[in-house]
């Protein structure tokens, strides 16, 4: 049977964490109350761990690059692409090969955007978060 998480308090609501490593530790003593509209329970206070969340930062920021490369290699692949002969056949098979290596390139970027949104919003977690000129960074990629 679940609390009532209108009359209960944070203590009796609380599930044991362990989450990536410890890096969420609980706070002991009583939590500031917090009302979402959404969910009018009670929530939990946590506290961040700044080495963990930093070793986070880096192990996202090094799948953002690995990320970004494949993009860069679709898009190499995709501009290179060309019919091996001029039968009919070969050039069907290179128009849905361009077909597929533009969509692998699209969800590509997309992951690359979404990554990048993700590690920005663990940096100012973190408040290490600097504002960072992607354009220039992308000229010298290509």
């Amino acid at each position: 049977m679940q609390p009532d998480p209108i009359t209960s308090t944070v203590a009796e609501t609380a599930l044991p964490l362990n989450l990536a490593g410890g890096q969420f530790q609980e706070v002991s003593g009583p939590p500031e109350p917090f009302l979402d509209p959404l969910n009018p329970g009670p929530s939990g206070h946590f506290e961040i761990d700044p080495d963990g969340l930093a070793a986070q930062v880096r192990v996202f920021e090094d799948l953002l690059d690995r990320s970004a490369t494949a993009t860069l290699a679709l898009q190499s692949s995709l501009r290179q692409l060309s019919s091996p002969s001029p039968d009919e056949p070969a050039i069907e098979h290179a128009n849905a090969t361009g077909r597929s290596l533009a969509e692998a390139t699209r969800n590509c970027s997309r992951i690359d955007e979404y990554l990048h949104r993700f590690v920005d919003a663990l940096r100012k977690a973190n408040g290490t978060y600097t504002v960072e000129d992607t354009t220039l960074g992308e000229l010298f990629r290509k």
